[in-house]
C-alpha cells in the first residue's frame, strides 16, 4: 500500500510542477483513480486516519483540502470563459452548467 501511495503523491507532484496547482478533477481530463485518491485523502484526514507524515507530504504540494473552494474557483473561471464569449456575465439559467444545476438542486433538496 505505502508503493500505491507513494506512486500517486508522485503523480500529484507532477501535477503541480506542470500546473502549479493540485486541483483535479475528472471534467479537466484528470483520471478518475487520482481523483477518487485526493477524494479520500481528504476523507483520511476528517476521520483522523492519515498520518502526519503523509499530511505533510500532501501539505508540501499545497494539496487542496477543501474541495468547495476549489469548486468556486471552477465556476469562477466558467463564468470567465462565458463573459469572453459573449461579452456579459449575465448567464441565462440554460446555459448554467449541469454540474451547477446538480448543486443548486442539492441546496434546494437540504
Amino acid at each position: 500500500q505505502k508503493g500505491t501511495w507513494d506512486s500517486m503523491w508522485r503523480e500529484m507532484l507532477f501535477l503541480r510542477q506542470q500546473r502549479g496547482h493540485t486541483g483535479v478533477s475528472t471534467r479537466c481530463g484528470d483520471a478518475a483513480r487520482l481523483v477518487r485518491w485526493c477524494s479520500q485523502q481528504r476523507w483520511l484526514t476528517q476521520t483522523g486516519a492519515l498520518s502526519d507524515e503523509r499530511i505533510n507530504l500532501l501539505q508540501s504540494l499545497d494539496f487542496d483540502w477543501h474541495l468547495q473552494d476549489q469548486y468556486w474557483v471552477d465556476m469562477l473561471l466558467e463564468l470567465g470563459t462565458y463573459k469572453l464569449h459573449h461579452g456579459t456575465c449575465n448567464v441565462p439559467y440554460s446555459s448554467v452548467s449541469i454540474k451547477a444545476n446538480s448543486v443548486r438542486k442539492a441546496r434546494l433538496d437540504d
